[in-house]
């Protein structure tokens, strides 16, 4: 459901055994670049650093936590979750810079998500999420 958005490249739900779901977030780069480019961004959010996201790890996690990137991505997953019911929705999620992928086992070779070694590699961010 998360991925139907075009923004929303990879995307793995957690909360079994919570209170409240959580999601790990991998944008589409290409686009997030081009909303960037679309609507006036934030004023700290240099034309440079839009153009390195799909090459520079350090650019996309610096924009990556910007508020106002997270708020386009909040918007987002609100949209497509709104006809869900309460404990459906995402109550935190957190944007990764990296997508999933079969190099670092999180991805099988026939690219099936494999949620167990992604929560294994992502354990401390997840846990963050719950604090």
């Amino acid at each position: 459901l998360l991925t139907d958005d075009p923004l929303i490249a990879q995307a793995v739900v957690f909360g079994e055994g919570q209170k409240y779901l959580v999601a790990l977030i991998v944008p589409q780069v290409e686009l997030l670049q081009q909303v960037l480019r679309n609507v006036p961004p934030p004023s700290d959010i240099l034309p440079e650093t839009i153009a390195a996201l799909s090459h520079d790890l350090q650019a996309r996690e610096a924009v990556l936590k910007h508020p106002a990137v997270i708020e386009v991505f909040r918007q987002r997953i609100e949209s497509r979750l709104a006809s869900r019911s309460q404990h459906e929705q995402i109550v935190r999620f957190s944007l990764l810079s990296a997508p999933f992928s079969v190099e670092s086992g999180e991805l099988t070779t026939s690219l099936k998500l494999r949620r167990s070694v992604i929560e294994a590699n992502h354990r401390q961010r997840i846990l963050d999420l719950y604090r």
